[in-house]
């Protein structure tokens, strides 16, 4: 739906692109040489890291797909005991644009595996990873077993594919997404945006979707959430990743817990009280899925973006499961 209301309206404002552009979106690594890049297998990805790389290793794996690491960053007063790294995933963010052919879960998965081994220095890492970074967090330690000494998991919303249907129904149920009307302005305002990668039209209209004022039903009732908690989202990850099952709930084929009862690990699910895929919503379609002894920790009073908007009531929830025992 998403992708032809955009292909739709961009040959019907055609004719504005003979105006001058004048709206600059965020540049990628490629292009803005001053941002701190990794460059892994011919391709660079937008990396941030924070305290002492002697320290134990904590990789934050963020949501979308489609969203960079940004509203995140609250994580990195981990930093005190712990080498912090946040990137932006393939496509997204600042890192490289590409051929949206090499998105996947697959290329996911692989880009996650090469930075931690890039990163973990012959020891285990502790994964974080929220919403759409919590699915590929579970996938992980299923398939790598022995990477990861702790993974935290905030609100994944599909495992699989029954809690795809669940997801997307629940979502539909509670609201309409992707509202025609505000996609159309989005539309008109993107052919003024200046282009160097050639992607970033499609990035402006996904950035300013992901950054609406939210509200119900990831957050609490009458909040109102910041308008810059992503800095530049990749259109064609969203596109290639997420909205076909969005469309057909049916295209989600994966089994993202394939292996996850060999995993010896520690396994921390967080959820909020006031998200749609809070607490309730994972008590019923995925708790019973992981190991018998994850921990289902719930922050009352909060929602989806828990550790942008209430840092005060996770982030020490978090300290104390990382500080739980010493690392491996």
């Amino acid at each position: 739906m998403l992708k032809k209301i955009i292909n739709q309206s961009f040959i019907y404002f055609l004719g504005l692109f003979f105006f001058i552009s004048c709206i600059n979106m965020p540049k990628t690594v490629v292009h803005d040489k001053n941002l701190p890049s990794l460059e892994i297998n011919n391709y660079k990805f937008h990396i941030k890291t924070f305290g002492k790389k002697e320290d134990p290793v904590i990789i934050v794996v963020h949501g979308g797909p489609g969203a960079d690491h940004n509203y995140l960053l609250n994580l990195k007063e981990l930093s005190e005991k712990y080498f912090v790294v946040f990137y932006d995933q393939r496509g997204t963010g600042f890192s490289q644009r590409e051929d949206p052919k090499n998105h996947s879960l697959e290329s996911s998965l692989e880009d996650l595996k090469e930075i931690i081994h890039h990163y973990k220095n012959g020891k285990q890492v502790i994964l974080i990873g929220h919403s759409w970074g919590g699915m590929l967090t579970t996938a992980y330690i299923g398939k790598n077993t022995k990477d990861v000494s702790k993974a935290i998991i905030i609100e994944p919303g599909i495992l699989n594919n029954e809690t795809s249907k669940a997801f997307i129904n629940a979502l539909k149920k509670e609201n309409s997404f992707f509202s025609i009307f505000p996609i159309i302005g989005y539309v008109l305002i993107s052919t003024f945006v200046s282009s160097e990668d050639g992607y970033e039209s499609k990035d402006y209209i996904m950035t300013k979707i992901v950054n609406r004022n939210i509200g119900k039903p990831y957050e609490c009732e009458n909040y109102s959430a910041s308008e810059d908690f992503y800095l530049r989202a990749g259109y064609d990850t969203f596109d290639k990743l997420l909205a076909p099952t969005m469309e057909k709930p049916e295209n989600f084929s994966y089994n993202l817990l394939d292996g996850i009862e060999n995993y010896k690990g520690e396994i921390s699910l967080i959820s909020s009280e006031c998200s749609f895929i809070g607490y309730e919503y994972q008590e019923k379609y995925h708790i019973q899925h992981y190991p018998k002894n994850t921990k289902h920790i719930k922050i009352n009073a909060t929602g989806h973006s828990m550790i942008t908007t209430h840092p005060e009531k996770v982030i020490p929830v978090i300290k104390d499961i990382v500080n739980s025992k010493k690392n491996k």
